[in-house]
């Protein structure tokens, strides 16, 4: 009896200290992009009235901005096929280092800014990118266990997204009474320190063997996860697949039936990101009715910061091994509330440049920051029961290509969505979003059946 206590003992501190350190690795992987992101994300908010504010000078051309983040999501998107041989060769930790730099250099051109520097950069960053966010999706698979995906995917999210609050606050200092053109060398120089501490974090990440090595039941060899792994070892030990062997996986599992269908979701958070992060503060800035357009961005980033972070952490407590399509709901529901907002305050023309022409409802402040709030509500519950769904659907199988096709259609809608902002009216825009969130949250719905009933087959068989 005594023994039996004893083991149980043992047992359940083993379990508490795999628990402790895959908790640590997700942790430390949300610092990392915090840094980054804090940066990155919240001058997103701003860089499309900064580059139409230079182009009164002469400088660069009143859609440069447009163009820059089309070329940026068109690198982003092809690259992603050459992201899993990457992350195969490199492992996915080092992976998201040489991701990570681009989102510096793309920071410290502003210091300097000329019109070919920032489209070579905006390529670069494109590139890496693909790299980033497809090892960031495997690095996650990797460490944890099944049961653990979703909480360990909301947890990172959320560490994540905290840093648009970082990024408001410093914006708020940084703008105060200034206008942009004055301050955004400033704003990019300290920006640029700040991703640089995420590109060092990341680089300290623990070894995922000497770390994250756990007995995990959850985890079944199949032969096109386990290539490599040793009989009778309580960890599996892979051997990194060819660079063709990735690629004809990638292609093929494009082309898998329920890949297919979720081509729609990827596209759609493609262009609902763009939309969010681009399209809806360069429009609020060019409201020419409204005199607070420009001090009023921060704040912008500021609510759609505290929406992502308030559902994130509602949604840490839940634990799925493929999402929670009830969730997917909720975000499509606030996230068409946040669509119908923005066609109420903002003109239709404020998309293409500044316009002096009037919404429904007259500009008002307070009005302007809840279309960001409702989206950062809805886009957290999107992105986290996403991720889930991708890593565990192909869990069993190379997570890498399914994160690659993922990021790939993601970042062609993104592309697609950044050249539509420079040509139509807001109000075509927020009708098309909304059609296809709709369409995206069924396909969702399919998937997440379709996998239910396979895993519960699967059980059955046992």
């Amino acid at each position: 009896m005594k023994e039996e206590i004893s083991k149980f003992e043992k047992s359940r501190k083993k379990n508490w200290m795999e628990l402790n350190r895959e908790l640590f690795g997700v942790l430390q992987l949300g610092l990392g992009f915090f840094f980054i992101f804090a940066a990155f994300n919240s001058q997103a908010f701003i860089v499309l009235a900064i580059i139409r504010n230079l182009s009164s000078a002469g400088e660069l051309a009143p859609n440069d901005g447009y163009y820059s983040k089309g070329i940026l999501y068109f690198t982003f998107m092809f690259s992603n096929l050459l992201a899993p041989p990457v992350i195969s060769r490199l492992g996915s930790k080092w992976a998201m280092v040489i991701g990570a730099s681009s989102y510096m250099f793309y920071l410290l051109c502003f210091l300097d800014l000329k019109t070919w520097i920032y489209f070579t950069a905006s390529a670069l960053n494109g590139i890496g990118a693909a790299i980033l966010w497809t090892a960031n999706g495997v690095f996650l698979v990797e460490i944890s266990k099944k049961e653990n995906l979703g909480r360990n995917s909301s947890v990172m999210w959320t560490v994540m997204q905290t840093s648009l609050l970082a990024g408001a606050s410093m914006l708020a200092l940084f703008l105060g009474d200034s206008d942009l053109k004055s301050v955004y060398r400033l704003v990019y120089t300290v920006f640029s320190v700040v991703a640089g501490a995420g590109v060092l974090t990341l680089a300290l990440l623990p070894r995922k063997r000497s770390w994250y090595e756990h007995t995990d039941v959850s985890r079944e060899p199949t032969e096109n996860s386990l290539l490599g792994a040793e009989a009778g070892n309580d960890s599996v030990k892979i051997t990194p697949p060819s660079i063709a062997q990735v690629f004809v996986s990638t292609f093929k599992l494009a082309v898998s039936k329920k890949m297919r269908t979720l081509l729609v979701v990827f596209f759609f958070l493609g262009i609902e990101s763009t939309f969010s992060h681009g399209i809806y503060p360069a429009s609020v800035a060019a409201t020419g009715q409204f005199a607070d357009r420009e001090t009023i961005l921060p704040y912008l980033v500021f609510a759609f910061g505290t929406g992502v972070v308030i559902s994130g952490l509602i949604l840490t407590r839940k634990k799925s091994a493929l999402g929670n399509k009830w969730v997917v709901l909720l975000g499509t529901i606030l996230m068409i509330a946040g669509y119908l907002f923005s066609y109420l305050i903002l003109p239709a023309e404020a998309a293409l440049g500044k316009t002096e022409k009037l919404a429904m409802i007259a500009p008002n402040k307070f009005l302007f920051l809840i279309p960001p709030f409702l989206l950062g509500l809805g886009d957290s519950c999107w992105q986290t029961q996403v991720v889930t769904l991708v890593g565990g659907v192909w869990r069993d199988k190379d997570s890498a290509p399914a994160f690659a096709c993922f990021k790939f259609f993601q970042a062609g809608a993104a592309c697609f969505a950044y050249v539509l902002g420079a040509h139509f009216l807001l109000h075509y825009i927020l009708a098309f979003i909304i059609l296809l969130i709709i369409t995206s949250t069924i396909s969702f719905f399919l998937v997440h059946n379709w996998a239910f009933k396979e895993g519960t087959q699967a059980s059955e068989e046992k």
